[in-house]
Formats: C-alpha cells, structure tokens, sequence
C-alpha cells in the first residue's frame, strides 16, 4: 500500500480508537509491500499518457500507472489512517442531499422503475444520510446539517479536489450500499 509507507509495523492506538478502526489500520500495515513502498517512494515521474494512465521510472524499470486505481487504494489508506482526524473543505454552493441523490438518480444510470418513484427515493437518501450525519462527520469529516445541506467533506490531500460530479453517485451508494449493521463492515464500506 501507499500510504503505508511511513507506517510503523509495531502501531500503538490512542485508548479511545474503536477496535474496528485498529483492525483496519493495522491491516494497512499488514498489506504494506515493501518493494511498492520503494517505487512510490523514489520514483521519477515520466509523465501522463491520458487522463487515467501515467509512467513513472524507478531504477532502470518503467512502470505504467492506472491513476484511478492509484488514488483509490491512497485514499482509502489516507481516510483509514487519519480516521476521524481529517481536515474538511467547505463546499460554496451547499447542495442538499436529497437534490444530490436526484440527480444520481436520474443521470448516472442506476435508476430501474422496479425501484419506485426517483422523489421518494431521493427523500429515503436524504433521511437515511441525516440518520447518520453525526457519525459521518465526526469519523469521516462529512459535514451535513439539519436542514440536509452538504456543508463540508473530507480534503484527503492538500491542494487535491475530488472530482464533484461523483459526488450525487457517493451519497446514493452510501445510503444504499453501505452495511450500517455491523461496525467494521461499515467503516469499510464508506
């Protein structure tokens, strides 16, 4: 893994981390390749080959990058390693959830009629994210007030906005996509 770079193999947790967010944690650590470490750590950047694909030079090897994937696996390893420490960013519009969820409904083909009314399930989006606004900012940095407006989100890297328009897609898969029953598989899911 990547952020695991700096990881310490011996990690000790603060008293009040949950166990699930330890377990996590510490299977970063476990993943940890040290030969990948090096590469990412060293590397000489080549450049890009198209919006996805980047080539990097480490010793006399040339690697081919899946930029998607690269910064999917930093992500998780960052959100997981700074669990509930992130810093956030304000969104200037301040959209509410439940418009958010409409527009994934309608736009990025996820929507079936067998599923009812995209209103109505706009709306369960939008209550279900409510439900559990208090854990999303407090671990996450996901801020959502009462009035379901999404105020703040997690800024993962310095100087890095995420892409937005995903971000209808985000919220409607964290309401229906996420198993909220069980601690780990929760933390994991988000």
């Amino acid at each position: 893994p990547l952020a695991g770079a700096a990881a310490v193999r011996s990690r000790s947790f603060p008293a009040d981390r949950l166990t699930s967010v330890c377990n996590l944690q510490l299977a970063v650590d476990a993943q940890m390749e040290p030969t990948l470490t090096e590469v990412f750590q060293h590397h000489s950047f080549g450049g890009c080959v198209d919006h996805r694909f980047a080539i990097i030079q480490y010793d006399n090897t040339s690697y081919l990058l899946d930029m998607c994937a690269v910064s999917q696996e930093l992500f998780y390893q960052l959100i997981i390693l700074k669990f509930g420490e992130l810093p956030q960013f304000e969104l200037a519009d301040k959209p509410t959830v439940r418009d958010l969820a409409a527009v994934a409904l309608e736009h990025d083909g996820i929507w079936e009629p067998a599923h009812g009314r995209q209103e109505v399930l706009a709306e369960r989006v939008a209550a279900h994210t409510l439900e559990k606004a208090e854990l999303l900012r407090e671990y996450f940095s996901i801020d959502v007030d009462d009035a379901g407006r999404l105020l703040r989100l997690p800024c993962l890297v310095a100087g890095h906005l995420p892409p937005l328009h995903r971000l209808p897609l985000f919220l409607v898969r964290l309401a229906t996509d996420v198993s909220w029953t069980q601690e780990q598989p929760c933390l994991e899911g988000i």
